[in-house]
């Protein structure tokens, strides 16, 4: 991922192995959206992934116009272009993103957001990562409502992007739906150990917390006085990141 994307973003236009204006030149006016995968705090693997997927052809199609083309990374991403399992792969975490983690996201910077909220969302979007069937998630429909369907809606990527994931999805649908369901459980099996015993949700509901506080048994006037306080210690800057 990181080699398909740093050879067409402009983070690394400056590099001599870079091909961004030359890609975006080809491509106009469809826009070269592509981003880094870098060490950001939220959503980076799902977002790169969806926007990659957005100009997997167009790479695709500028090596191929351009073979002369043989620094090392293109050499690598001739490679990566041709292992079929690519789509399906960036299909699968892109949707991911679409209906999960970009909905969590937009929840916990919600400044409305206290306690009392992530005890009801926390127990719902557990319940729908060990229920929902795989198929469900391939459309752009808000389905999960541990998000409501406006956090639902200011929370999707650009419309050209859903519309390439749900296309790549449909066409590569077996693989796709094995990927999400691989997710989905993984996902389910660590919201679950690091915070399951908390919130009170899943298998580890009724562990002990030791020195943290287990938030699930708060009376509530203890919950009320646990609202009044952030959820989270973001600045500005690490929020926009």
């Amino acid at each position: 991922m990181k080699c398909l994307t740093n050879f067409i973003t402009k983070d690394y236009s400056a590099k001599p192995w870079n091909r961004f204006s030359q890609i975006s030149l080809i491509i106009s006016p469809k826009k070269n959206l592509s981003i880094t995968m870098k060490d950001h705090r939220f959503n980076r693997l799902t977002d790169c992934a969806m926007y990659l997927l957005y100009h997997l052809d167009d790479i695709s199609q500028f090596l191929d116009k351009h073979s002369s083309i043989l620094n090392e990374i293109a050499i690598l991403d001739r490679d990566f272009l041709e292992m079929e399992v690519l789509k399906p792969i960036y299909a699968g975490v892109a949707i991911i993103g679409i209906h999960i983690t970009r909905p969590f996201h937009h929840i916990i910077l919600d400044p409305e957001t206290n306690y009392s909220t992530l005890l009801d969302v926390f127990k719902q979007l557990y319940l729908h990562l060990t229920t929902i069937k795989p198929e469900f998630l391939i459309t752009k429909e808000h389905v999960l409502n541990f998000s409501t369907r406006d956090q639902y809606e200011k929370s999707l990527p650009k419309e050209c992007l859903v519309e390439t994931i749900i296309e790549t999805a449909e066409e590569f649908r077996s693989p796709v739906l094995n990927i999400i369901k691989l997710i989905l459980v993984k996902f389910a099996d660590g919201f679950a150990h690091q915070k399951g015993a908390i919130f009170g949700f899943g298998n580890q509901k009724d562990d002990d917390t030791k020195s943290v506080l287990k938030i699930s048994n708060l009376d509530q006037d203890s919950l009320n006085k646990l609202n009044k306080v952030q959820i989270h210690n973001l600045g500005k800057k690490e929020l926009l990141e």
